[in-house]
């Protein structure tokens, strides 16, 4: 989908784990790699790149990606890594009910558990805040997350909608105006890829901020 931190590491790890089975990159397997760039429906473009290309089978990373996929392929295997919760894109109910076709690695990041740490690292803070991407399949399932550690912490837990990078400091000036004293940022595609504009705005605001994930580098904590 897009070259961010976690996503890369995602995708180092893939090709790690492949090598040590034994399939080498343009050696013992050829890939076809494609970068969407932040571009949603360049994601169609590159699925129907691959059909014509003839793979065999097509590894994804990202639930965006891995939702492109799904939709472009129900003849080969679709393997998808850094995926929180498959379900919710629609490949299977269960780990034992899906698509024959799709398997891979279902990694929910620990949201609440960022929220209960933030909370004990900041204790003086008692409105937490985040900013979310709604066109992010994911993000209701995080802000769920992070609302319920907000609510074991016993601290507000305030949200603002970000649509793209440019809103980044905006938005981080939105949460401190609402209340929040500090920042919990979820997981987001795109505000992962733009993570050091929320490291700069935060510390502009002079609030706290913890990141969801120990790839994103910046945060003063970091918890994954």
């Amino acid at each position: 989908m897009s070259s961010s931190a976690p996503l890369d590491d995602a995708r180092d790890g893939f090709f790690k784990a492949l090598a040590d089975s034994g399939y080498v990159r343009d050696s013992t397997i050829t890939i076809l790699e494609r970068n969407a760039q932040g571009d949603i429906p360049t994601l169609a473009l590159i699925m129907s790149e691959f059909k014509n290309q003839g793979v065999t089978h097509v590894a994804t990373v990202s639930s965006v990606a891995t939702q492109a996929a799904l939709k472009a392929f129900t003849d080969r295997p679709i393997i998808f890594g850094a995926v929180a919760n498959p379900y919710i894109i629609g490949a299977g109910t269960s780990p034992t009910s899906h698509r024959p076709n799709v398997t891979g690695a279902e990694i929910p990041l620990p949201v609440d558990s960022a929220v209960l740490l933030a909370h004990e690292a900041f204790p003086e803070v008692k409105a937490w805040g985040t900013l979310f991407d709604p066109a992010d399949p994911f993000a209701e399932f995080y802000l769920e997350k992070a609302k319920h550690g907000a609510a074991a912490a016993g601290v507000r837990f305030i949200t603002i909608a970000c649509t793209g990078p440019g809103d980044i400091g905006a938005g981080i000036q939105a949460l401190k105006a609402s209340g929040a004293s500090g920042v919990v940022q979820i997981p987001s595609v795109m505000i992962g890829g733009a993570f050091s504009a929320v490291v700069k705005s935060t510390r502009q605001a002079d609030m706290p901020l913890v990141a969801t994930s120990n790839s994103y580098h910046g945060a003063p904590l970091r918890w994954a």
